[in-house]
């Protein structure tokens, strides 16, 4: 591998760290919403869409393709704006918040 090759490569390494940084301290953002879903708010839907739309795209633009796939799947629901999924949702958000502590387990982060 040449040095601008290794360069590129610490540098896309370093954006991604941040970007694992930034989406693990967003969880907290993911669970307010859902706490408003939970006390009646439904406007929490359009936030929780909002949030898992960012990461979803974000994680596939990085290589995480795990993150980026339960962060669809939270989109989804919550684009769907069903009471009766509250519980997929919390189970969603749970497997997200995995998959995210496990890439910046793997990474250091």
């Amino acid at each position: 591998m040449s040095d601008e090759q290794q360069s590129n490569r610490q540098q896309l390494d370093a954006i991604g760290d941040r970007y694992l940084q930034r989406t693990r301290s967003e969880m907290a953002l993911f669970s307010e919403a859902l706490a408003k879903l939970e006390s009646g708010d439904l406007t929490a839907f359009t936030r929780l869409q909002q949030l898992a739309h960012m990461v979803h795209g974000s994680g596939a633009m990085f290589g995480f393709d795990r993150i980026s796939d339960s962060a669809e799947e939270v989109e989804i629901l919550a684009l769907a704006g069903k009471t009766d999924t509250l519980d997929q949702i919390t189970r969603q958000i749970q497997a997200l918040a995995a998959e995210v502590d496990d890439a910046c387990s793997a990474r250091g982060v």
